[in-house]
């Protein structure tokens, strides 16, 4: 009976060592297998702006096995705050076009980034409108954005998003018909 309470309580040492050893390093990313378009609304009034914003979906955590303990990898990780380092693959392309003429400047297909504004933090309580093509997309923006001017040319329109991760991945969002009254 001794020897199994000696083991037990080696094996909850060892338990507590792995835990505050390393083993929350593993999990410090994110990533995610797909995107959504989350819409505001899908008709647009003249005093109103397109308001919407892009969801990750099939989130996980990164992690790989840690060396120095190969009994406890991954078991005791879900006690960390995990992914505080953002994302594993940060983007690096991010573009918003449309399937219709927005205006003479923006035929269909090309990209709306300049006319998309996000609301940008920039220090505590501190926050700045800017344009998609401003912001550093490589950060986790978690917010709406906004394309507050309306179009000239066609008032209907489905909005694609593609999204290019550092690994290569490209996601493709759609959104249904936007109508602006």
């Amino acid at each position: 009976m001794k020897k199994f309470l000696a083991l037990i309580l080696i094996y909850s040492s060892a338990v507590l060592v792995s835990c505050f050893n390393g083993v929350c390093d593993d999990f410090r990313y994110f990533d995610f297998k797909g995107i959504e378009f989350d819409l505001y609304k899908e008709e647009i009034l003249p005093e109103d702006s397109l308001e919407f914003r892009i969801i990750s979906t099939d989130g996980y955590f990164l992690g790989m096995s840690n060396p120095k303990s190969f009994l406890f990898n991954q078991a005791f990780a879900l006690s960390c705050e995990v992914g505080t380092d953002g994302l594993k693959y940060p983007i690096e392309s991010f573009v918003v076009t449309s399937n219709s003429d927005f205006n003479s400047n923006y035929m269909a297909g090309t990209p709306l980034n300049d006319l998309i504004m996000l609301n940008a933090w920039i220090g505590p309580h501190q926050f700045e409108y800017i344009t998609l093509n401003e912001a550093d997309i490589s950060k986790n923006y978690e917010t709406y954005m906004y394309i507050s001017e309306a179009p000239t040319l066609s008032q209907q329109h489905e909005l694609t998003i593609s999204l290019t991760k550092s690994n290569g991945e490209q996601y493709l969002a759609k959104t249904g018909l936007i109508q602006w009254k």
